[in-house]
């Protein structure tokens, strides 16, 4: 419903934390404005003026609740995210696609390759092993470019070649594993640094809706006890009019005794009744 329980919760969050320690003695001064002592003399202003002149303090003095302040910013978080993982650097580096001759490059030429020999013997491979062997001797007796030793050479020496491939991809896998935990170490201290530094925030806000909602239950009280003193003072003000009309028609009627005992008084020379 209405009341400063919601419609004022709006404009409250932006009154000043000073007003919520600055007192106002609304009371005092509406009283002794306007309430009359029994004993002090009536006074000369009527009850209508009296009433507009309350209204005006009261407008005066409630002018400044619409001052209005900035809402407060939460912090930021601070954290600065690692750079993009090396790990899948190191992993693009190892290609898996690459031809095997490129790392023939140190392999001295042969009359005789291996892989013809091989791609020779899987043609017989349907064949006794002893029958492949004589029909490789065969062939390397018909030709005399090259011989079987050629070949053995040229296998022995791709082999070599292949495990030293093997060794550097080994050490491309230990790089990559290393620079894989560098970042996954750095990933954790960056998550724990940003949950620290959001923690932190969160608590920072907390603390400041803390102090603001008791803020808010500060002027809501002050906001009641103004308007409770205001009603007192309009009370009093409108008991002190009817008190002064009260006596005023008191007088009145005294004095009409004397009127209606004596009749009308006569007219000043000169002026016609």
């Amino acid at each position: 419903g209405d009341g400063p329980g919601r419609g004022s919760i709006r404009y409250l969050f932006t009154i000043p934390t000073t007003m919520a320690r600055q007192k106002i003695g609304w009371g005092s001064r509406f009283v002794a404005m306007f309430v009359e002592q029994s004993s002090d003399p009536a006074p000369t202003a009527d009850t209508e003026a009296a009433l507009a002149a309350l209204r005006a303090q009261t407008q005066s003095l409630t002018a400044d609740l619409a001052e209005d302040t900035p809402a407060p910013r939460p912090p930021e978080v601070a954290a600065e995210q690692p750079a993009a993982s090396a790990s899948a650097v190191g992993a693009a580096l190892i290609a898996e696609d690459q031809p095997l001759s490129d790392f023939y490059s140190a392999v001295p030429p042969s009359p005789k390759s291996a892989e013809e020999i091989l791609a020779f013997l899987s043609g017989l491979k349907g064949m006794p092993e002893s029958v492949q062997n004589q029909a490789l001797r065969a062939m390397d007796a018909a030709d005399t470019t090259w011989t079987i030793d050629d070949v053995l050479l040229d296998a022995h020496n791709k082999v070599r070649a292949l495990r030293n491939a093997k060794e550097h991809v080994a050490e491309q896998v230990r790089q990559t594993e290393a620079t894989a935990r560098a970042d996954l170490e750095a990933q954790d201290a960056y998550a724990e640094h940003a949950s620290s530094t959001i923690r932190d925030n969160v608590a920072a806000l907390r603390e400041q809706i803390a102090e603001m909602e008791s803020l808010l239950a500060s002027e809501i009280a002050a906001a009641e006890d103004r308007k409770a003193s205001a009603e007192v003072s309009l009370q009093q003000a409108r008991d002190a009019a009817d008190r002064k009309c009260a006596r005023f028609d008191t007088e009145i009627r005294r004095l009409h005794t004397l009127i209606q005992a004596f009749g009308p008084p006569a007219p000043p020379n000169g002026v016609p009744t």
